[in-house]
């Protein structure tokens, strides 16, 4: 062994590459240049960090030929590893699956297209993913991985509001904290105003799990869709929001073309950058989803859906996504489940209210005896007087529970 030189230790990083200990000494050795010129005498730490105390010596240690285990583990610098470094087989097969956002139909991580042609239904289906993924519910029994969303709805925020509360009514949540709603065209394309645009999200949200963007056209700027490159940097916008949102999927609402046989409007650039493509149809008041394009599984079968009215408190109403299985046949998927806080305070209004007999009680009679904020008592007997679990009698002026008090409904009772 080669004694070290009698010069100062090195102050500076060294990434060791090769790592030797010799036995005679107890010493380990480390060799930086990864060739053998330099070793450095390494003093490793129990916890197996590399200190700063290391001397240069020249010329390589003792080492027999066949070199003992270190007495402790001993952990080099890490290695960042190249996106670019090719992968065998078992490599790729060891990688982990595709995520989903919607089990079985959207995928987490990806670009996906829902287009259709004009009055299918195609921004209340996007509003209703968005709010499911908002608030962790199911979408017609398929699981979501709930996060924050952002939906860039270019038509305004009163028509937005007016929708989204119909969807809140109709599967009954009080609100949707992790969904916000951008109601300005964001021109994609463009460098200087999507930079603007993940600035603005940043600042209101942590993490972006879906961006929605309604629709194509009215955020593609001033391109044309039926040029290649003009589309490819659409997709190139998009492909950046994924990027500076790690993990989002990208949502793009769209139109089919003069014949929606032959697919979305526009270049295929688009459909040929996708992870996911839906195309919804409308057959007088049914609509069914395709699912045409799954790049990392099996498409989804169809789905027959429905736009169904939904009064809203003010007396105005809105449309909401409904299956057209439950409604014609009481098949398919589960309703979604109620906020666990919206299924107590119905359920203790329901109480509250049968408690007072066959005779009922009047609005300020039932209110007290609740005991609840105002704003809460009064969405809880909206929503007990629309589900048919109490009547208003209009010449009385009182409120009856119609169900017998020891039953309170499959919809009130849930695990």
């Amino acid at each position: 062994m080669n004694a070290p030189s009698n010069e100062a230790p090195q102050d500076r990083e060294t990434l060791i590459t090769r790592i030797f200990w010799d036995g005679s000494t107890e010493r380990y050795w480390g060799d930086p240049e990864g060739d053998e010129s330099t070793w450095i005498e390494l003093d490793v730490s129990e916890e197996g960090e590399d200190p700063a105390g290391r001397e240069e010596i020249s010329g390589p240690p003792a080492v027999t030929a066949k070199a003992q285990a270190p007495r402790r583990e001993v952990v080099p610098f890490p290695q960042k590893r190249s996106p670019f470094t090719p992968l065998t087989l078992q490599e790729v097969a060891d990688l982990p699956p595709p995520e989903w956002l919607i089990v079985g139909l959207v995928p987490a991580d990806g670009l996906v297209v829902l287009y259709g042609e004009p009055a299918a239904g195609k921004s209340f289906l996007a509003l209703d993913w968005g709010l499911s993924v908002a608030t962790g519910l199911a979408w017609l029994g398929h699981e979501v991985m709930q996060g924050e969303v952002v939906y860039i709805y270019a038509e305004g925020a009163r028509g937005l509001a007016r929708r989204a509360n119909a969807w809140l009514r109709e599967h009954g949540v009080a609100d949707a904290q992790l969904f916000r709603a951008v109601p300005v065209a964001v021109p994609i394309p463009d460098p200087r105003e999507r930079s603007e645009f993940v600035k603005a999200v940043r600042s209101v949200s942590r993490d972006a799990q879906l961006i929605i963007i309604d629709t194509l056209a009215r955020n593609f700027g001033d391109g044309n869709e039926s040029l290649a490159q003009d589309m490819n940097g659409f997709v190139n916008g998009c492909d950046h929001l994924r990027a500076e949102f790690p993990g989002a999927t990208v949502l793009v609402v769209h139109h089919s073309g003069k014949d929606q046989k032959k697919g979305a409007r526009g270049s295929l650039a688009l459909q040929g950058a996708t992870d996911a493509v839906f195309a919804l149809t409308r057959a007088g008041d049914a609509r069914r989803l395709m699912n045409e394009k799954q790049k990392d599984g099996e498409e989804a079968k169809p789905i027959s859906l429905e736009l169904a009215q939904v009064r809203l408190p003010d007396g105005n109403t809105s449309l909401v996504v409904r299956s057209a299985m439950d409604s014609q046949t009481g098949s398919g998927s589960a309703k979604p489940r109620k906020d666990p806080r919206i299924v107590k305070t119905d359920a203790h209004s329901l109480e509250t209210l049968a408690g007072f007999g066959g005779d009922g009680a009047t609005l300020a009679q039932w209110e007290k005896a609740v005991n609840r904020a105002n704003d809460t008592f009064y969405k809880s007997r909206d929503r007990l007087v629309d589900e048919g679990k109490v009547l208003f009698d209009a010449e009385t002026a009182h409120y009856h529970v119609v169900e017998p008090r020891g039953g309170l409904g499959p919809e009130l009772v849930q695990n």
